[in-house]
C-alpha cells in the first residue's frame, strides 16, 4: 500500500506500509507518510492525500480504504492546519473515491474541542 501528499507549494511526499514480523511493529502508508512528511516539513500545509494497493500477483488495484487509525492521524493533521485535506483512494474498477476532507472519513471525531 501506498501514500502520497500534494502540499501547498505544490511538492509531493510519498510513504508505504512499513511491516515488521514483530507484528504490531509496523505502520500503515498514511501514517509513514503524514509523519515522514511533519519531520522535514513542520510549516507546509497538506492539500491532498492519495491512497492506493496493489496486492501482491495480481494485475489489479484494490480499493484501500484508510483504517481508523490513520483516518484519526489525518484529521488531527487536518485540524492542525485548519484547512481540509482531500482524500483520494483509487478503487479496484479504475474508479476514484474522493473525499472532500479528512474529517468526512472519520465521523463524531474526538478532537481539541472534546478536552473541555
Amino acid at each position: 500500500m501506498g501514500a502520497a501528499l500534494l502540499l501547498d507549494d505544490d511538492s509531493i511526499h510519498t510513504g508505504n506500509n512499513q511491516e515488521n514480523a514483530a507484528y504490531p511493529s509496523g505502520l500503515c502508508a498514511e501514517c509513514t507518510t503524514l509523519f515522514g512528511f511533519r519531520t522535514n516539513n513542520p510549516t507546509k500545509k497538506i492539500t491532498m492525500m492519495a491512497v492506493t494497493a496493489w496486492p501482491a500477483n495480481t494485475i489489479v488495484y484494490q480499493a484501500a480504504w484508510p483504517c481508523g487509525s490513520c483516518r484519526k492521524v489525518t484529521t488531527e493533521y487536518e485540524n492542525q492546519q485548519r484547512t481540509p485535506i482531500t482524500i483520494l483512494i483509487q478503487a479496484d474498477n479504475g474508479q476514484i473515491y474522493r473525499c472532500n476532507s479528512a474529517s468526512d472519513l472519520l465521523s463524531l471525531q474526538f478532537s481539541q474541542l472534546s478536552l473541555g
